[in-house]
């Protein structure tokens, strides 16, 4: 009994050392509406994901202006000060804002101005 718990547990232990983690960068456009002030954002949520941790005020918009993968671990770096890795595709142009997606454009589901079950034409 006790070979078969230390035999899986070895094989648990390898299967753990071997995994690979891999995860998406992030950088937000945040617009306000009232100010027309915008500000950038580099993180690892998505613009759906930012409003629910970080605040936004109500005329502000978040959009997707750049993404990319890392394929390594986020906790771990060569460099501390190193938060994310590196674009693959180098820094953003001002011409192009799409961040390889195109002409993809996202909405926020909240920011539907008709409660559920309404057209959104008068009778």
């Amino acid at each position: 009994m006790n070979f078969i718990y230390i035999a899986s547990l070895a094989i648990g232990i390898g299967f753990v050392t071997s995994a690979k983690a891999e995860y998406r960068v992030f950088v937000l456009k945040i617009e306000d509406s009232t100010t027309g002030q915008s500000r950038t954002v580099t993180t690892t949520l998505d613009h759906i994901q930012y409003p629910e941790y970080y605040p936004v005020r109500t005329s502000e918009t978040v959009s997707i202006s750049e993404t990319w993968m890392c394929r390594n671990r986020s906790d771990f770096s060569q460099d501390p000060a190193q938060k994310y890795c590196t674009n693959p595709r180098g820094p953003a142009s001002a011409s192009d804002t799409s961040g390889g997606l195109g002409n993809a454009s996202f909405t926020d589901p909240k920011a539907a101005t008709n409660p559920p079950g309404k057209s959104g034409t008068k009778p």
